[in-house]
């Protein structure tokens, strides 16, 4: 490395004032990301790196960028974030979100651990990225829509396999307080819709009520996430496939026979399980034992289910390019092994080595007072400095 790089206090300092600038984007996932997206363009020329901005082909406003650094060659690392944050309505902040507060040793905003915190780490590390040194390439993703289905990073994906030599693996930062995390579950997120037939509530045999069918099916889906318990894959919290009903709608006053009702529900899958099993005992199950008691009143009446989104899990390779390069730069040589949904398997489903390592803790995300640890941030830093020497070695 250059005799001109940074300190690490410099590079915190850096990192920090980068994040305080990221947080200053409120960009949750049903607002546009572009601003930030061309904000960090603007930042990387500043040291000679061109990014590409991808808009989303069907989202004004959303977008993603991936640049490279270094020479155009095989075997580069892939530093991979998005740039959505979940929303702040109804959370009893203490501070102002899309401000960076310092506290105690803590960074307090919407987004410092998930994942705006190895965001900035990256970008503070960028200008040695630049210095010319590179003797492997580092490639930069940042992704749109990550919170809510993982949208943006297939279009990434797509443009990094286009336009970029096949790099030898990829770091998700998501928070794992920087420790590596070999596999997680996948995630599939259903809508189902249930068509009744309304009518005066003082005669329920004249009608079809929605919201009593989607009752029945919501319960069914308890009794299927039970019987799921008893498969199961120790290495993992929950060690089973879990089932989840999060949104119910449906009804339009107390004396009406509900026409319509509708509710969202999501599957959180084994790696090495069937899913699409579940969806479809689920199915057959109602097709059965609901809708022809439905029909029998009313022969309009329908349930249907459609799929909202599907993100695949990351899969153990205990021995991949991913896990040895991390491993080799953290020492930390654990199998690691979540319930929670990264772009990571994305990556992996198209052929590249994935691995989970970022700052922060889960446990933060989400959550009104989200914080980032300071020291996890200059972990963090100091992490993708050793990529970038690695990477200088050849």
């Amino acid at each position: 490395m250059s005799n001109a790089s940074p300190s690490h206090a410099e590079t915190l300092e850096r990192a920090t004032a980068l994040l305080a600038r990221l947080i200053a984007f409120p960009s949750v996932s049903s607002t546009p990301n572009l601003p930030l997206i061309e904000w960090v363009a603007a930042e990387l020329t500043k040291s000679g790196v061109q990014a590409e901005i991808l808009p989303s082909p069907d989202q004004e406003g959303k977008a993603n960028l991936i640049a490279t650094i270094g020479p155009q060659k095989e075997g580069g690392v892939v530093l991979s974030g998005h740039t959505d944050v979940v929303p702040v309505l109804d959370q009893a902040w203490e501070s102002d979100p899309f401000v960076l507060t310092e506290k105690d040793g803590k960074l307090y905003g919407r987004g410092t651990c998930d994942m705006k915190g190895f965001l900035a780490s990256v970008l503070a590390v960028v200008p040695s990225m630049a210095s010319g040194e590179l003797r492997r390439p580092i490639h930069l993703a940042l992704t749109y829509d990550e919170e809510v289905g993982c949208f943006g990073a297939p279009h990434a994906i797509r443009a990094l396999q286009e336009k970029a030599a096949s790099p030898c693996c990829v770091v998700v930062g998501e928070p794992s307080m920087m420790k590596p995390i070999s596999g997680h579950k996948s995630i599939a997120i259903y809508e189902t819709r249930v068509a009744g037939f309304a009518g005066h509530s003082c005669d329920t045999r004249q009608g079809v009520s929605a919201v009593m069918a989607a009752a029945q099916l919501v319960a069914k889906l308890g009794e299927m996430q039970a019987q799921e318990q008893h498969q199961k894959d120790e290495r993992f919290d929950p060690p089973w496939t879990s089932v989840h009903v999060g949104v119910i709608k449906g009804g339009t006053a107390v004396n009406i026979i509900a026409p319509s009702c509708s509710f969202l529900w999501d599957l959180r899958g084994l790696p090495d399980g069937d899913e699409q099993a579940l969806p479809k005992a689920f199915a057959a199950w109602h097709q059965a034992h609901i809708l022809p008691a439905m029909r029998a009143v009313h022969e309009g009446c329908s349930i249907e289910t459609h799929s909202k989104a599907v993100v695949a899990s990351l899969r153990p390779e205990v021995d991949s390019s991913a896990e040895r390069l991390v491993r080799k730069l953290t020492g930390d040589n654990r199998h690691r092994y979540v319930s929670y949904v990264t772009e990571a398997g994305q990556y992996q489903r198209a052929g590249m080595a994935a691995i989970v390592c970022g700052p922060g803790s889960i446990d933060q995300a989400h959550k009104a007072n989200e914080f980032l640890e300071k020291d996890q941030l200059a972990q963090s830093c100091s992490f993708i400095e050793k990529i970038v020497a690695d990477c200088c070695e050849g």
